[in-house]
């Protein structure tokens, strides 16, 4: 197998960049926003779209939830979901979540349950991820921030997503071709 790179660490900053601004104008009102990471997978995303926005002058408040979704290359119908939100600890906040990649919507629908029904956000504001499968989704979620579209079957890694545990810590995204 050969690996491409599909998505160099210069187009990763510009484009990032962009979907900041793009962030700010479709929040309307910014105020009670808190970002929510999607761990592991968005953290070299989020850390990168959280410095564009500070730079815009924008600071919102923070927290993250961890889920598993994935084994090695295989998506689960029913992602496993760690938190450790208090019931109702954000009531009257609007959460924003920020995902790396919209696959099947499995499990970006169990988060919006988890944030909505357990820890208490009042709405969700919008959804920013940094890929989209383009036809692979199953469940109606709407991502209200895409940064790439991507091939239904291109199986990618690099950039905080990770591959069976590996090359999550590339500087670009890549995909493995035959």
């Amino acid at each position: 197998m050969i690996e491409t790179i599909l998505y160099t660490p210069e187009q990763l900053a510009e484009r990032i960049k962009q979907l900041a601004t793009e962030i700010i104008d479709t929040l309307v009102t910014p105020e009670n926003v808190v970002l929510v990471i999607v761990m592991e997978g968005a953290m070299q995303f989020a850390a990168a779209l959280i410095q564009a926005m500070g730079q815009l002058g924008y600071d919102f408040p923070q927290t993250s939830i961890k889920t598993h979704s994935y084994d090695a290359t295989t998506s689960s119908r029913e992602p496993e979901i760690s938190t450790l939100f208090k019931p109702n600890q954000f009531a009257g906040q609007r959460a924003f979540i920020i995902e790396d990649i919209l696959d099947t919507g499995h499990t970006l629908q169990a988060i919006i349950a988890e944030l909505l029904n357990v820890a208490g956000f009042a709405e969700i504001a919008g959804i920013a991820c940094l890929f989209a499968r383009n036809g692979a989704q199953e469940v109606p979620v709407e991502a209200t921030n895409i940064g790439f579209v991507i091939s239904s079957d291109a199986f990618i890694y690099g950039f905080g997503i990770d591959v069976g545990g590996q090359k999550r810590s590339l500087p670009h995204v890549a995909a493995q071709v035959d």
